[in-house]
Formats: structure tokens, sequence, C-alpha cells
């Protein structure tokens, strides 16, 4: 993704540090002799981009979690976070403390959903972040001066034990992320029945296809206008659960997703080390930045 600048909240020194790491980072991966991603969307744009061969490029999808689902939910964990959880409509953002993730976005849009007519009971965000990183202070800011510092609900970060749990509790689960390679998140969602709202990127319509509702969390008046939708239509939230579940029915289980790799194994036994000429057909780092 050369369009998108995935370290710009960072100084011009740590910049040009992460540039660094991600061209060693590039150049392992072009020492491959053949390379598997997590959806259509990276391996086309590995292809098309970055010039990959055709013939050495699988896509083996993500498998849910055995972890996340109805069946997960433990009656007194939930009943412990639902006394954390003040009442009301909750958004949950199971994400880390990346800017990346773009929570500072939310407060403005919690702030107009509580000032209009979409939403009849107050509105919460519950994240998961370690309130030791920088992230947590600039959100914490963001939604003060958002006018809405006590819509902020940060829990810490959640065992894998306790997501089902922790997910049971939400009436949304948000994704407004700038960029994600893929995200537990989408399946968790569907999982569990919640809702899905996501960043409306391609990466994201890769991944969520027609299980999600897609947002541009830019743009604070249309966003919340579709959160409310979903949390005051119950027959609209109903049909992204209906959706949701036929988009998980797509993904791997965990012995076919091994069984897939398995498969590309085999794959590269057949053809052998990639030939030095079709190595260097690979666009060079800098030429795709």
């Amino acid at each position: 993704y050369p369009e998108i600048c995935f370290w710009s909240h960072l100084s011009k020194g740590k910049q040009y540090q992460k540039f660094l790491i991600d061209w060693f980072r590039y150049r392992s991966l072009c020492s491959a002799d053949y390379w598997i991603f997590e959806t259509e969307i990276l391996a086309r744009r590995a292809m098309v981009l970055a010039r990959f061969p055709a013939d050495r490029v699988s896509v083996v999808r993500m498998s849910p979690s055995i972890l996340v689902g109805q069946e997960h939910v433990d009656p007194k964990k939930k009943g412990m976070y639902e006394s954390r959880f003040p009442k009301g409509y909750r958004l949950l953002f199971l994400a880390s403390g990346n800017p990346n993730k773009r929570i500072h976005l939310v407060g403005p849009i919690v702030r107009t959903l509580e000032e209009s007519r979409y939403c009849d009971r107050p509105i919460y965000v519950v994240t998961t972040l370690d309130e030791r990183c920088a992230y947590f202070e600039n959100l914490r800011q963001a939604f003060h001066r958002a006018g809405v510092a006590s819509s902020f609900c940060n829990i810490g970060p959640v065992p894998p034990s306790d997501v089902a749990s922790v997910i049971s509790c939400c009436d949304v689960m948000c994704l407004f992320s700038a960029l994600e390679s893929f995200s537990n998140n989408v399946v968790e969602a569907w999982s569990m029945g919640v809702p899905l709202v996501i960043t409306d990127a391609d990466w994201a319509r890769d991944a969520a296809g027609n299980g999600a509702l897609y947002v541009n969390p830019n743009d604070t008046a249309v966003t919340a206008e579709r959160i409310g939708h979903v949390l005051m239509n119950s027959d609209y939230a109903r049909s992204l659960q209906v959706a949701g579940d036929a988009a998980l029915s797509t993904y791997l289980s965990g012995v076919e997703k091994m069984n897939a790799y398995l498969k590309c194994i085999e794959a590269v036994g057949t053809l052998g080390p990639l030939t030095a000429n079709d190595r260097r057909s690979i666009k060079p780092w800098l030429d795709l930045c």
C-alpha cells in the first residue's frame, strides 16, 4: 500500500527507522520461493504492484479463533465486565494502542450521535488499550476535546479467553483502521453475532464482503447516521448478522487451513526454486515507495 503513509504519526527520524526496517522486511520477503497471503487483495497487489510471479502466489484465508463464539461466553466473566460498563449503547474497539486504529476520530462521531435523533440512549466507546501506551493519553484527550469524555470506557487488554465474554456485552464491533492485512475483529464479530462496522477500503471489503457496514470515519455526520441506523433498527442489525453468518461460512476451519498450507508446500516442491531472472523481475522496494 504505497499510497498510505503508515508511519506518518511518527517523527521524521522514527519514520526513517521504520522505513529501513520495512526495507529489510521486503528484501527478506523477496528471497522466498513461494508466497502465501491471507487475503485476495494482498495477493493481487503483490502480483500487480510488486510483480510477484502469479504461479507462486496463493491465498489461504484465516480461520476463526476456537475461543470466540457464543458457547465460550462465561456468565461470571460477562457479569464482571457488565458491571464495569455504563448502561447505554456500547461500541467496541477491540484493538491495541496504535494510531492506525483511528479511534481518535470517534469522539466527534459520538457527540453527533448523542446530539441527533439517531439514538435514544447514551453512547459508550469501549476500548482495550494498555493505559501505559502513548496513544491512550492522546485518545483520552481527543474524547475530552469532543466534549464526550464520559463516553470513553477503557477496560485494558483482554485475555483471549475473555474475548467472547467482552464482545457479548457490546452492541457493535468497530474497526476504523486506515490499513489492515487482516483483522480478527471481522470473524470475531461474526462468530458472536454482533454487527460489524468497518472502514470503507479495499482491504476491508475483501475481508468482510457483505457482512459489514462500511463507513469513512473522517466523515463524522454520515458515520454517525449509519451507526445510529444499526443501533436503532433491529431489522437492519439482524440483516448484518445474517450476512456475517454467511460470510463466516466461507472461512476455513483450523484443519482446512492446515491442509491448504500443505498443498502450498507441495506446490513449492513441484516448482522448485525461483529462477534468478524471475527474482530480478520483482520490483525493488524503492520503486514501490
